[in-house]
This record gives structure tokens, C-alpha cells and sequence, in this order.
């Protein structure tokens, strides 16, 4: 994905709010972090709404807002500041954190703190889904399923790669495609599918780098369709090995795939309301799906580093 605009290099904040999910591993480190600079008023927990919260700190005149947590928390507050002067920084403290490392924040909540507190902004590319955001991927289909799965799991104590591996073999076993009808700059498709992928911005689809930002490559909505069944399974399996360590050296058939760049893309379906991921969570969202690129609509706190112009 090409780099978002500048928007500033320099200048310290103070009094800057600071939401920590408590349900994260790393909370409590973080939590020490913040509490050692004198910049962060840390929140206390509260069972409210994270985006309430929020945006009561706005009301008292907030213009910066540190999150810690993983791609979930980052998302619930990015709803609330995208397309305003408010600027969001952030803490990885999930599991997988994709936004904060394609922003290379640092997990080391001390590293992060700091750039939370002297970084720099840059405008980031968001999508949305009806009026939900999301900062990285939403699909439909198969990974709603296998999330589902892996979330029954974790809440068994099951580690999160083990759950991983049982939910991607459970949803191979039990694989079904779903009609939809696709809408893309004035055309109509019907369409059987198991899984309907759209990411923010170019991705590669050649393993090893499978599903990664591509370097240099076109901003909008990456549109994956998936053209039966065998070929989903083999690239649920691949996915699945790759979340365990294997060394995905038979990576499966691109060939199978439909894939394409867009603005924006209306998905109907059978049911009034779908299942979608949003930035691996998910989400019940009444039908029809519109899915629109919103482009340098999040300002987003970055290391010095990457503030570098075009070229």
C-alpha cells in the first residue's frame, strides 16, 4: 500500500487520555509504562463502551488519544476519530497487531509510549462496511466461520495457534459456499463462493509473502474471491500450517482466485443480516454490504522514521 500523507513531524503532547484493554496479556506492563511519564492521564477501567469513553474525552478537548491493545481495540477507536483532527496512538498489545506493525510501532510498550508522546502523523487509509470500520481485512464466508470456532476454543483455555489449527480443519470439514451478487462500478455477478476477502490496499498473493501490504502497490480495496471449494480448502490448510510454523513451502494455486482493486463494492446475499470480520473480529451487519475505500481519513501517530515525503 502506498504511504499515506504527512501530516506532521514534530511536537510533544501532554495530558494525552490514554484507554488500556484490560484484557490484554501485556496490560499491565503497559500500564507501568504510561504511568512513568508524566504525558498520559491513563484512564481508569471502565465496563463501558471503549468508544463512550472516547469520546467524552474529546468533549473535554482532546486533539491526541492513545490506545493500547491489539487490531480490535485499535478499530473500535478509530470509528470514533477517523475523519476528524483528533490524531490516534497506539500500543500493540494483541496478538497479532497488523496495524501497529505495518505502522512500525514497536511492541516494547516503552518505545511505543514514546512515539505516543513525540511522534509524528500521517493520514491512513480506512475502509468501511456499511457504517462499520475496519483497518485492515473484513471478509464473508468460511473465516467468519472459522473465527467463530477459534473463539469457542480460546474460551477453553486453548492456546491461541492450537485453536487456530482446529478451527481452520473444523471449517475445511464443513465447507460451504453461499451465493452472493457482487456490484462493482455498475456490474452485477452472481456468484457461489466459500469466502469473500477485501483488504486495505494492494496485498501480495505469491506465498511466502501471501496476503502481505505490497511494496509500492495501489491504494483502494483488494477484492479476493475464492472459486470453489477445493482450492479454499487447500488455502485454509496453507494458512493454517503457516499460523503454526510450518514452512508453507507448497503454497497453493493463485490460479483459483479472482482478485482486483476497487473503490467500492455492494455484496447481497440471501440473509438480512451476514456475519463479517472485521479486522479479525466480528460482527453481525444487516444486508446489503457496502463496502467503500476511505482514503487519508485516520491520523494516525507514527515513529519520526516514516515521515518521509513522496519518492
Amino acid at each position: 500500500m502506498a504511504d499515506a500523507s504527512i501530516v506532521s513531524s514534530r511536537g510533544t503532547h501532554a495530558g494525552i487520555p490514554a484507554f488500556i484493554n484490560s484484557q490484554s496479556d501485556s496490560a499491565d506492563q503497559i500500564r507501568e509504562a504510561l504511568g512513568e511519564s508524566p504525558t498520559f492521564e491513563v484512564q481508569p477501567p471502565d465496563e463501558r463502551d471503549l468508544a463512550i469513553a472516547i469520546r467524552e474525552a474529546l468533549e473535554r478537548g482532546s486533539t491526541r488519544v492513545l490506545v493500547a491493545g491489539g487490531d480490535g481495540t485499535v478499530r473500535s477507536a478509530a470509528e470514533v476519530v477517523a475523519g476528524t483532527v483528533v490524531e490516534l496512538a497506539i500500543i500493540p498489545g494483541g496478538t497479532l497487531n497488523h496495524f501497529a506493525k505495518f505502522h512500525e510501532i514497536p511492541e516494547d510498550p516503552k518505545e511505543a509510549a514514546s512515539i505516543a508522546a513525540n511522534g509524528g502523523v500521517k493520514q491512513a487509509d480506512v475502509a468501511y462496511v456499511n457504517d462499520s470500520l475496519f483497518l485492515n481485512t473484513s471478509s464473508v464466508g468460511a473465516y467468519v466461520k472459522f473465527v467463530r470456532i477459534r473463539e469457542r476454543l480460546e474460551k477453553l483455555h486453548v492456546p491461541y495457534a492450537i485453536a487456530s489449527l482446529l478451527a481452520a480443519l473444523r471449517t475445511l470439514v464443513w465447507l460451504r459456499t453461499f451465493r452472493i451478487t457482487l456490484s462493482v462500478e455498475g456490474v452485477r455477478r452472481v456468484i457461489d463462493t466459500p469466502l469473500v476477502f477485501l483488504a486495505v490496499g494492494e496485498r501480495e498473493m505469491q506465498f511466502p509473502t501471501l496476503g502481505d501490504h505490497k511494496e509500492g502497490g495501489d491504494r483502494g480495496l483488494h477484492v479476493v474471491l475464492i472459486e470453489g471449494k477445493g482450492r479454499a480448502r487447500i488455502m485454509l490448510m496453507s494458512s493454517a500450517m503457516v499460523a503454526r510454523g510450518a514452512d508453507g513451502t507448497s503454497p497453493p494455486p493463485t490460479s483459483g482466485l479472482q482478485s482486483f482493486m476497487t473503490e467500492s463494492l455492494r455484496i447481497d446475499t440471501r440473509r438480512p443480516r451476514v456475519g463479517v470480520a472485521l479486522d479479525g473480529e466480528l460482527k453481525e451487519i444487516s444486508g446489503p454490504l457496502e463496502y467503500r475505500f476511505a482514503r487519508d481519513t485516520l491520523r494516525v501517530v507514527i515513529p519520526a522514521s516514516r515521515l518521509q515525503g513522496p519518492g
